[in-house]
Parts: C-alpha cells; sequence; structure tokens
C-alpha cells in the first residue's frame, strides 16, 4: 500500500505546483479559468472510469491521477478567489 500512498501524494502536490504557477496565479480571480479546471477534472474523471471499465486500468490510473492534480489546482483557485479577486 505504500506506492498508491506515494502517487496520491505526488499529485496532490502536483495540482499545488500547478495552482502556483504564475500564469494560473496571475489568472486566479478568473471565474472562465476556474470552471475550466472543474469541467477538465470532470472529464478527466469520467475517461478514467470508462477506461477501467473496459480493462485499460494503466490509463485509468493516469487519468485518475490527472484529475486529482487539476481538482488540486481548482480548489486552490477557488480558495484564493475571494482574496485575489
Amino acid at each position: 500500500m505504500r506506492l498508491p500512498a506515494v502517487a496520491i501524494a505526488a499529485a496532490f502536490a502536483g495540482g499545488i505546483a500547478l495552482g502556483l504557477h504564475p500564469v494560473v496565479a496571475r489568472n486566479a480571480s478568473s471565474y472562465t479559468l476556474l470552471s475550466y479546471f472543474f469541467m477538465a477534472t470532470a472529464i478527466v474523471i469520467l475517461t478514467g472510469i470508462l477506461l477501467a471499465r473496459v480493462g485499460q486500468l494503466f490509463f485509468a490510473a493516469v487519468a485518475s491521477l490527472l484529475g486529482w492534480e487539476w481538482s488540486t489546482a481548482g480548489d486552490q483557485l477557488l480558495y484564493c478567489m475571494p482574496k485575489c479577486g
């Protein structure tokens, strides 16, 4: 069970790094960017579920990690939005 914990921690850290990127941080008060992150997260998660049902578990895991990372970046934007805008 150590590898899944490391993968989750890496995806979380990647999402934080993505949320702190200057291009994203500059547009932190943008509802369009926030909507993009949540829509992209939903699409990637649904794609991961579909891939898991088909049996492509490696690609489903990659989609799951991307969804986790993007949702973390979106959460950071949501937290910053009242303060930054």
